[in-house]
């Protein structure tokens, strides 16, 4: 039998002393009972505290990607520049972009403040018995000042090796590494597309990669080797003006002047060309993330009913499974309240337990599947604070209906039905 707790009889009860007891001793008394109550009855207590776990779980989820997404999309426009526009030329277009085009954009936006052309090739880079797929980028004068690349050790390309077309190159971090494990690759010499290289400088890591500042400009930097343009793997024979391209990098004096070029460009660009900025990325995300946040309402709503009504399902079988319990301790004197006090607290024990569970389970999901799509998931401390406490409230709330179940149930009825 379940213990219903430590009731005073009415015969021994001082009613002055009981009108003088504290609320908060009343919840310590039920408190002590509910505990007593769920570690008699495991396999409902584990039931309910599943129950709202994995609502606490989707939850924390969702709103890590939703915040995951949010950091990552200031990350990717401060990556990409809140003040550049980009022209991209999909492979295959009929009308490549060229280098003249970075001319004709000086002459028409007095408010130009630098343009670079970079050139995309596939390639596989291969350093001793080491080969690695990458992205092999011809790169102009103002390219690495626009994107903001550092070296961490050795140096950049200069404009003599533009110029004269040198057969030097750059890796990015995350090339490095993978090439690092035949020594020091600063220094050495790569083949890429049947074109030899010598590594003059390594890269620090980038924010600008595919699927964040990257997708943007359509570069993924860490993963690249950059040379001069002109140097590249079946390079063109004429480095004149015309000198095909793939990307068009042009950075405005602040980003109104970036979104007003853009849209004078849109029509302009050649056909199988995009004309893309960090603002346009921004309002897309402010239309999706409007919806997307209606969805984790819905999704949030349905799932937090969904454990309030298995919550409150579980207490009102166990109000019918204590019913005798129930009906002696009232003929023993119980008070109305003090068992409905005890029913709540058990509900806000499964809900508080439950929440627990289900942050932690959030927490460790998110990382898992948000870490391997290359994402840093993001916990605000306070919005866990916040769904903990609001899994507390919502295990009371279930409880309060097999609480008042449980207190209107007739000691006398009660006892003669058993």
């Amino acid at each position: 039998m379940i213990p219903m707790g430590e009731f005073t009889s009415a015969a021994e009860a001082d009613p002055g002393q009981r009108a003088r007891g504290s609320a908060d001793e009343a919840w310590t008394r039920a408190a002590e009972a509910a505990v007593e109550a769920l570690r008699l009855d495991p396999q409902r207590t584990r039931a309910g505290i599943l129950c709202v776990a994995a609502g606490a779980a989707v939850v924390v989820a969702l709103v890590s990607i939703v915040q995951g997404g949010r950091r990552e999309l200031l990350r990717s426009v401060e990556a990409a520049g809140p003040s550049n526009v980009f022209v991209r030329a999909e492979r295959g277009a009929p009308t490549p972009l060229t280098t003249s085009g970075l001319e004709a954009a000086r002459t028409r936006f007095p408010a130009l403040e630098t343009a670079a052309g970079v050139r995309a090739l596939p390639a596989v880079v291969r350093r001793g018995t080491a080969e690695v797929p990458a992205t092999v980028y011809g790169v102009g004068l103002e390219t690495l000042a626009l994107f903001g690349l550092k070296a961490d050790r050795g140096r950049l390309l200069g404009a003599h090796d533009r110029r004269s077309r040198a057969r030097l190159g750059l890796l990015g971090a995350r090339l490095a590494a993978r090439l690092a494990g035949h020594g020091d690759p600063l220094g050495s010499r790569i083949s890429a597309g049947g074109e030899t290289y010598e590594v003059v400088g390594l890269l620090r890591p980038s924010a600008a990669v595919a699927g964040s500042g990257g997708e943007l400009a359509g570069v993924d930097w860490d993963s690249g080797l950059l040379v001069p343009l002109g140097a590249e793997p079946r390079a063109s024979a004429s480095p004149g003006s015309d000198y095909p391209v793939d990307l068009l990098a042009l950075r405005f004096a602040d980003p109104g002047e970036a979104a007003r070029a853009a849209r004078l460009l849109a029509p302009l660009v050649p056909a199988g060309a995009a004309v893309t900025t960090p603002t346009q990325a921004v309002e897309q995300y402010r239309a999706a993330h409007r919806s997307f946040d209606r969805v984790v309402l819905l999704v949030s709503v349905l799932t937090a009913a969904s454990a309030a009504f298995g919550v409150t399902n579980l207490l009102r079988a166990s109000v019918r499974a204590r019913s005798l319990e129930i009906g002696l301790r009232r003929a023993a004197g119980a008070r109305r309240e003090d068992v409905r006090l005890q029913f709540l607290a058990e509900g806000l024990l499964l809900g508080l337990g439950g929440g627990l569970l289900g942050i932690l389970l959030g927490v460790v999901l998110s990382l898992s599947l948000l870490s391997r799509a290359g994402w840093t998931p993001h916990f605000a401390p306070g919005t866990l604070l916040l769904l903990a406490g609001g899994s507390a409230a919502f295990g009371i709330a279930a409880g309060i209906r097999p609480a008042n179940e449980a207190a209107a149930l007739d000691p006398a009825a009660t006892l003669r039905l058993e």
